[in-house]
């Protein structure tokens, strides 16, 4: 009884697997091992099964190859270390892969197959007594071999996936462009590694362009696939990058772009340090700044984490400027985005003015221009910026050393002038941005930078004050541990916020008003000794306002 019942749950595991395998893969049988040899593998562009291992065996997957005929395999499993092999006609194997890269179990395998016949695809678990689930794909095509340079025109049918392999050296940087309608292309490494190209390029829906980054010398693939409800074709061009380099603030000279070329111009910089890019020529030029390549990355080869694009001139498509957030070497790429040939000039330089020792920062800015001023605080300082014109509406702007904007005003101080004032919650190089509000003006103007600005206030008094939009007033007021106050902010002419931080930057209460003519009033409970900071800030208008402290008994 026992021998049957074992011979059934036998039968019943199978069967599941059977089915399983065979919902899964769709094109081909279970594998092999216990079960009894593998599925065919047909001829598609792209075959998917899951299957079970038996511990201690291999699944063999029998490929009737053409010649010519390439093959990239994957087995992923969460429940063993797989490996996966091909061995020839003549019973030698034409290659193995075990990991697809140190950390990652997971195996991945690219195989060209010179000559046709029959081949088997085999998996099984590196430690051989391990087995489970996996997931076994495989692409398999004849590539197309194509010269880089080389111009391709071609006509695939219904539903049909072209490949081309291309021989690149290591440290070179392939420019691809695919022109057609409803195309989607993609990028391989010589190991089988699809490669995520992060670069934004301008894609149109009849145009596609992407970077391949070789980190080995060796046969690369680009695929091509139609819409399944297209029959048209396609062209392809690539071409290897030129690159060059340039140090920030050297003299540009004039340089051509080829025809569906793409430029590379190099530069190093320093982390914090600010820099302009100025792009001239004809209309449809292209400049992607960028950090790398990193050719140890599969995944990202292009760092845009190392750089903050801040704000400029709306209106100037050939204009940027970037904080770099890292030390090391810059790239700039150039192109034109129809791929037709330009000449053009790229002007390198640094992009910050410094703070002068003793008196106000002064300048002129055009049209859409913008100023930056590089302006050293410690941790906790309080920053009050104030910019003054008599010839436009200025503005001004902060941002910290990691490049995020932490205030801006327009109108804070008296009539245009703007007035800011920001605490600054790390140390380092910050930067101040002035320009016209809305970009739309232009002149002379005058930035200082307030020494005192907090006003003491005792417990038991009161202060008056008057305030632009969006201006500040800050008070200090001694108060000991378990004290409670009353804060009274009141104005006729304009809707305030008051808000109270403690000795150690925190902050303990905050209070706003909705309207004028109409009290902020809110109690603290002061849980510390020492000095507190209490900030009034004018929210939709500006005007005058009291200020009361009270101590409560």
């Amino acid at each position: 009884m026992r021998a049957h019942l074992a011979l059934l749950s036998a039968a019943v595991v199978l069967y599941l697997a059977s089915a399983s395998a065979r919902s899964s893969g769709q094109q081909g049988g279970f594998g092999g091992g216990g079960f009894g040899g593998g599925g065919a593998i047909r001829q598609t562009d792209l075959f998917t099964t899951t299957n079970v291992l038996t511990p201690g065996e291999a699944d063999p997957w029998p490929v009737s190859a053409v010649a010519g005929e390439t093959l990239i395999i994957g087995v992923r499993s969460s429940a063993f270390d797989p490996t996966v092999s091909v061995v020839g006609p003549d019973g030698k194997t034409v290659g193995e892969n075990d990991d697809v890269k140190p950390g990652v179990q997971d195996s991945l395998l690219l195989v060209h197959l010179a000559r046709a016949g029959s081949y088997k695809v085999t998996v099984k678990s590196l430690k051989s007594r391990a087995g489970g689930q996996y997931t076994l794909t495989i692409r398999r095509f004849v590539a197309t071999p194509t010269e880089v340079g080389a111009r391709v025109s071609r006509r695939f049918e219904k539903g049909r996936v072209a490949w081309h392999r291309l021989k690149v050296e290591k440290g070179r940087t392939l420019a691809v462009t695919v022109s057609g309608a409803d195309l989607a292309l993609s990028l391989y490494k010589p190991t089988g590694d699809l490669i995520d190209d992060p670069v934004p390029f301008k894609q149109t829906p009849t145009r596609h362009r992407a970077l391949l980054v070789a980190d080995a010398t060796g046969d690369h693939y680009i695929r091509v696939a139609g819409d399944e409800d297209s029959d048209a074709g396609y062209a392809l061009v690539t071409s290897l990058a030129r690159e060059t380099a340039l140090a920030v603030g050297q003299e540009a000279q004039p340089r051509p772009l080829e025809e569906a070329g793409l430029d590379i111009v190099r530069f190093a910089g320093r982390k914090g340090q600010l820099v302009s890019l100025s792009l001239s020529g004809p209309a449809g030029l292209e400049i992607i700044p960028t950090h790398g390549p990193n050719a140890e990355s599969t995944s990202a080869p292009w760092d845009d984490a190392a750089l903050t694009a801040l704000p400029d001139d709306p209106k100037s498509a050939g204009t940027q400027v970037l904080l770099l957030r890292r030390e090391g070497d810059f790239r700039v790429l150039i192109s034109h985005e129809t791929g037709a040939a330009a000449r053009y000039v790229l002007r390198i330089a640094d992009a910050a003015r410094q703070w002068p020792a003793a008196g106000p920062a002064v300048g002129e800015v055009h049209l859409g221009e913008s100023h930056y001023w590089r302006l050293d605080a410690e941790p906790g300082k309080i920053l009050r910026l104030e910019a003054a014109s008599t010839q436009f509406d200025v503005e001004v702007e902060l941002y910290d050393p990691s490049g995020e904007k932490i205030g801006a005003n327009d109108d804070g101080g008296q009539g245009r002038n703007a007035r800011l004032t920001v605490l600054a919650g790390t140390g380092g190089a910050f930067l101040v941005r002035v320009h016209a509000h809305g970009d739309g003006g232009s002149g002379a103007y005058t930035l200082t930078r307030a020494a005192d600005v907090v006003r003491p206030i005792a417990v038991g008094g009161s202060a008056n004050g008057e305030l632009g939009v969006g201006g500040s007033e800050i008070y200090s007021f001694a108060a000991r541990a378990g004290q409670t106050l009353l804060v009274v902010v009141r104005s006729v002419e304009c809707a305030l916020d008051a808000t109270v931080y403690g000795p150690d930057g925190l902050r303990v209460e905050a209070g706003s008003r909705s309207a004028p003519s109409s009290d902020a009033v809110f109690p603290i409970v002061c849980p510390l000794d020492g000095s507190y900071t209490l900030w009034v800030e004018a929210r939709d208008a500006g005007g005058q306002y009291t200020l009361r402290l009270l101590d409560v008994p």
